[in-house]
């Protein structure tokens, strides 16, 4: 299989729809900018919507540049991949490229810690089963792929079970919408990597 490098996040995201979700007959959707009419705030990078198992999947997208540890790309990817929570996601993956520009030794030595002590917190500390971290590195044309947890996960969202009196469940609103093709989405953005819409 042939890796092509990315240089953006929009050519990470085109990259991992290609290769990583080719085949599983899930409705793909990218750059949701409304939902229901409503604003999204930041942007939900890409979404599939698979409805016989009733379940949504969400996918925030960072690229780490090279040459410097600005690690406010990742913390901004963590706070933002939470964020769909917020529209009644089912599971989030917060996927973080490392372009194949920045050499292996220093993706090694500037990164990889970090990331594996970030991963294992959302793994074991917080027990969580509805976040993950994806690291896809091609740092010095080394592919170098890490999940945490490792072993994938599989929770669902859980409506309120009970509310107070005028209180509106925006999660499960939001899911209804997203079933229910109530949104705004970037088929341009689609179409240019060449998937159909």
């Amino acid at each position: 299989m042939v890796h092509p490098s990315f240089k953006s996040e929009d050519e990470l995201v085109a990259f991992y729809v290609k290769e990583e979700l080719k085949g599983f007959g899930l409705r793909t959707y990218a750059k949701i900018t409304r939902i229901g009419g409503e604003e999204v705030r930041p942007e939900l990078d890409l979404i599939n919507i698979d409805p016989f198992s009733e379940i949504i999947i969400g996918y925030e997208f960072k690229l780490i540049k090279p040459r410097g540890k600005n690690y406010q790309t990742v913390y901004s990817g963590i706070g933002q991949a939470l964020s769909y929570f917020r529209y009644g996601i089912d599971r989030v993956y917060l996927v973080i490229g490392v372009p194949e520009n920045m050499s292996y030794n220093e993706y090694q030595r500037t990164w990889v810690g970090m990331l594996n002590d970030l991963g294992w917190l959302f793994t074991y500390i917080l027990n969580n089963n509805r976040f993950t971290i994806i690291i896809y590195s091609r740092a010095g044309n080394i592919i170098d792929i890490k999940q945490y947890p490792p072993y994938g996960i599989g929770g669902k969202y859980q409506p309120v079970e009970s509310t107070p009196k005028g209180y509106i469940d925006k999660e499960k609103l939001s899911r209804q919408n997203l079933f229910g093709m109530k949104f705004t989405y970037n088929d341009r953005f689609l179409r240019k990597y060449g998937f159909e819409c």
